[in-house]
């Protein structure tokens, strides 16, 4: 499961929107929907640890076989 799915599931079981997880993380919609969008790059590793943390979950984080380095959020 990728981490913007992750995201999604966690904001999901919650009743979240992407603008109530957005100012539960202290980020901007436009952030979380970034965060969530499988087609693009996920924002850096200090905004996704407050997304994650915001919803209270915890994301598995597995490194893509093109990367070389894996961050764990929490």
């Amino acid at each position: 499961m990728s981490i913007a799915s992750q995201i999604r599931a966690a904001r999901a079981r919650l009743g979240w929107s992407q603008e109530q997880l957005a100012e539960r993380a202290g980020v901007s919609p436009r952030t979380v929907k970034r965060a969530e969008n499988e087609g693009r790059p996920p924002p850096s590793g200090p905004i996704l640890k407050r997304i994650v943390n915001a919803t209270g979950a915890t994301i598995a984080i597995i490194p893509d076989t093109q990367e070389t380095t894996c961050t764990k959020l929490k």
